[in-house]
């Protein structure tokens, strides 16, 4: 923060045909101003640096998701891969018992009942998903909602010190 020199601006103000109590008035309204009422650079540089973390936050979790997705990817290619065996197992081994349908209707029951089983869960993942995804939704608009809140504030505080000092000290257009 920019030091203030309140004598010398009390000073000033008296020579300008300020009372002493009007004077003093105003630098401590000055003061008040420049130190409680303003975002200091410290401020602006925790918020930076929050903003960052936020974002390194933010990249984490679209890192944990990718990976996420490409173990899904993953244990679905293998299972598919896996299934196509057993699928192709199956054929051979239809080719073969062509006599005995009844087994072969009862291992058809259970595949049946696998694929069932991996609707389900694949619907329980596309569940959790969005609920993922709504939540990932509301905690970025929660954080934008604060830092333009944040920045606001900023800027509302630097037009008052702006109005202050250009009451005090106005400017004087050069002819």
């Amino acid at each position: 923060m920019t030091s203030f020199d309140t004598l010398r601006a009390a000073k000033s103000l008296q020579d300008a045909g300020f009372e002493t109590q009007q004077a003093e008035a105003v630098v401590g309204m000055v003061t008040y101003a420049l130190t409680e009422g303003l975002a200091t650079k410290d401020d602006v540089r925790e918020l930076h640096s929050g903003l960052g973390a936020l974002e390194n936050k933010v990249a984490a979790l679209d890192n944990k998701i990718d990976n996420s997705i490409a173990a899904l990817d993953s244990k679905i290619d293998n299972g598919l891969a896996a299934l196509d065996n057993k699928i192709g197992a199956l054929d051979s081994k239809i080719e073969v018992l062509d006599s005995k349908f009844g087994v072969l209707d009862r291992k058809i029951e259970v595949l049946d009942s696998k694929f069932g089983v991996l609707d389900r869960k694949i619907g329980v993942l596309d569940s959790k998903f969005e609920t993922l995804d709504a939540k990932i939704d509301a905690g970025l608009k929660n954080v934008t909602q604060k830092l333009v809140m944040y920045l606001g504030g900023i800027v509302v505080g630097a037009i008052t010190l702006l109005e202050v000092l250009n009451r005090i000290f106005p400017v004087v257009p050069v002819p």
